[in-house]
């Protein structure tokens, strides 16, 4: 019976396995690509992918028994997220030169999978400039959902302690170090790993926080546009880690972290804060604000490193200086997310059917911003999902719950703001007392305060409202009723107020005039 040991060995049985008798379904041809831990034969209909015999430290494939077993994981972390894509492990037998598929004495295994077109990865969308906000939206629903199912580490386990997350971060600089040569990049490493030395101290707390609240999950470990794929126009997501379990026990918000920060080096900030905004507003987990900056320089450099290593196993000089480059463009990435952003404190203000969500949500992606919606988190502390209208009959809309909804608005823009994010609270703000007392605490945070006013005719107002109720695809529950009386009892901004105010005409769309003007006063300009 053969034992692959060697890479030689691997390489001799992929080649018998590149003939199509070996398989029990009809193949026309077989494609062969190869990763640096495993070889996938694509044969039309299914894709074999075998694990190589190899043992880098943190990845042991050396024997058939461990191979199967990490067969075996692959098949389970994989079919939380696409059930129908990892079909079954398929034992080899027969010989190195004349395999037998599926029999009962095998030695060797390799993960079954459904084969898909690769132009459907959302790296190759990417790429061709047609990933769409649709598709983000989807991952954003997808791994909301996949989080909170996700089995959560236990108390006496190791996954989520301080030192434990703290060792790849290590284990990153000391791999990107030594390939170091230029005094620049020396200085910019050195600078990077200080800043992560200081946070991770500065965060201890909070990281034992996250996991004593369920926030250290089995995730998927590697999630970037590479690993999803729009297969018959559903977005999939596979290839999660199986071979490390540090690299999967995670909290969600280095999980978040990863697919913000390949958005954002691939070009997509607005589909990176989308995502970002969405996950958010789905998921409440506003206080993992907190470690995300920390958790967006670890995802960067891990990614600096692998295309640094990758760029000394290329032959060609022009992909070792292609990979280079893109080896700065994460250090510059990761230096950008340790920049502290001004503290500013933006709410919205306007008649229901005005469009703040729309315009909060527009500019949160263009500029940055954390969005905060009144409705979303007024329907959270009642229990109560998205588009279910009966929160009236609950006492949602009760002068208390108004009260605990506003609570709740402060104290999720506090936590926001001293994490060092810029919040935009998404509600109407129509009395003067609420605006004040957020007023009052953009002061207490030494934050600039700033509003932003959504304005249009009563009659678009209406019709808006109507259009609203009848769609039943909106978080808000105004209806017309809601809104005449906010017609009826409206009062104008004050002069002092006015000076803080961006005005939007919400009549008409986002215009670039208005991006550049909250942009300026962003920036205290």
């Amino acid at each position: 019976m053969p034992d692959i040991r060697t890479i030689e060995e691997h390489t001799r049985l992929i080649h018998a396995l590149r003939n199509p008798k070996v398989y029990p379904h009809p193949v026309s041809e077989i494609v062969v690509v190869e990763t640096h831990i495993s070889t996938v034969l694509l044969t039309g209909h299914f894709a074999y992918k075998i694990k190589k015999p190899i043992n880098f430290g943190y990845i042991d494939f050396s024997t058939a028994t461990r191979r199967q077993q990490f067969c075996e994981e692959e098949l389970r972390l994989n079919r939380r997220l696409a059930p129908n894509l990892y079909l079954d492990i398929i034992g080899i037998g027969g010989s190195l030169t004349h395999p037998v598929l599926g029999t009962s004495e095998p030695w060797e295994f390799m993960v079954k999978m459904r084969q898909f077109d690769q132009k459907g990865l959302l790296s190759n969308l990417a790429r061709d400039k047609r990933l769409e906000a649709r598709h983000i939206d989807a991952i954003t629903e997808q791994m909301a959902r996949f989080h909170s199912r996700a089995k959560a580490a236990g108390p006496d386990e190791k996954w989520g302690e301080p030192e434990t997350l703290f060792q790849p971060v290590l284990a990153n600089f000391a791999q990107i170090r030594p390939r170091l040569g230029n005094a620049e990049d020396i200085s910019r490493m050195t600078r990077l790993a200080a800043w992560s030395d200081a946070e991770w101290q500065r965060l201890k707390t909070r990281f034992i926080a996250r996991k004593k609240e369920g926030k250290v999950r089995e995730c998927h470990g590697d999630l970037h546009l590479g690993n999803i794929a729009l297969i018959e126009d559903k977005v999939t997501i596979f290839d999660g880690i199986e071979f490390e379990p540090a690299l999967v026990w995670i909290d969600v918000m280095s999980e978040v972290a990863f697919f913000v920060m390949d958005l954002r080096e691939r070009g997509f900030h607005f589909l990176a804060q989308r995502f970002l905004n969405g996950y958010l507003r789905q998921s409440g987990d506003y206080g993992g604000v907190g470690v995300l900056r920390f958790y967006l320089v670890y995802r960067a450099l891990v990614r600096a490193k692998v295309t640094l290593i990758r760029s000394e196993q290329l032959e060609s000089a022009v992909g070792r200086e292609a990979a280079l480059k893109e080896y700065q463009n994460y250090i510059l990435l990761a230096a950008y997310f340790t920049r502290p952003k001004p503290r500013v404190l933006i709410i919205t203000h306007g008649l229901s059917g005005s469009g703040k969500s729309h315009f909060a949500q527009a500019l949160a992606e263009r500029l940055g911003l954390i969005q905060v919606s009144s409705d979303i988190e007024r329907k959270r502390l009642f229990n109560i999902a998205t588009h279910d209208r009966s929160g009236a009959e609950r006492g949602m809309y009760s002068p208390e719950a108004h009260q605990h909804t506003y609570d709740r608005l402060a104290a999720i823009a506090t936590e926001l703001i001293r994490y060092g994010e810029q919040p935009i609270i998404d509600a109407t703000f129509l009395d003067a007392a609420s605006r004040a007392r957020f007023q009052a605490l953009a002061e207490e945070l030494d934050a600039r305060f700033l509003i932003l006013a959504c304005e249009a005719p009563p009659e678009l107002l209406r019709e808006r409202v109507r259009a609203r109720q009848t769609a039943n695809n909106d978080a808000s529950d105004a209806g017309i009723d809601v809104l005449e009386k906010q017609l009826a009892n409206r009062a104008s901004l004050s002069a002092e107020e006015l000076a803080r105010t961006v005005r939007i005409n919400a009549a008409a769309p986002l215009n670039q005039a208005t991006i550049d003007l909250l942009r300026h006063r962003l920036d205290g300009k």
